[in-house]
């Protein structure tokens, strides 16, 4: 094998791995949240987007949801899209979405926020990947 074309497969090789792991954002959102439906899902107008890569855990969904609802609400609120849909519920969009703090103007990123409370497991592959329901999520 030539050291050229040894060069040429490890560039191929590497550049299919990176893309996979890119976390990538192609869009920006913004607006005020209108409705939080889950927990990990809220409504900016009438567009609803899905947190990525967090999976909220059952036993946690009542008081999680009553905590987005009170951090939230008719918040100011960037979503950065990353072009993915969620398969398994009607084409959601997948973004992380960040509210802003009131004094400082720092992003606080909603679904992290989640996890910090322990509601909320980190997911490490796509949701998009997902094809069966209910979902199987590989968190941690």
């Amino acid at each position: 094998m030539t050291p050229v074309r040894l060069v040429f497969l490890i560039l191929i090789f590497l550049s299919s791995h990176l893309s996979a792991v890119e976390r990538r954002y192609d869009a920006t959102l913004t607006g005020h949240v209108d409705n939080v439906s889950s927990p990990d899902s809220i409504w900016v107008g009438a567009i609803e987007v899905r947190f990525r890569d967090i999976f909220v855990l059952e036993k946690n969904s009542s008081d999680a949801l009553n905590f987005m609802r009170a951090l939230a609400m008719h918040r100011e609120v960037e979503c950065r899209l990353s072009g993915e849909r969620l398969t398994t519920t009607e084409g959601l969009l997948v973004g992380r979405c960040f509210i802003f703090g009131p004094t400082d103007g720092r992003e606080i990123d909603l679904g992290n926020r989640l996890l910090e409370r322990g509601f909320a497991r980190a997911c490490k592959e796509p949701q998009t990947a997902i094809s069966v329901w209910p979902p199987v999520y590989s968190c941690e």
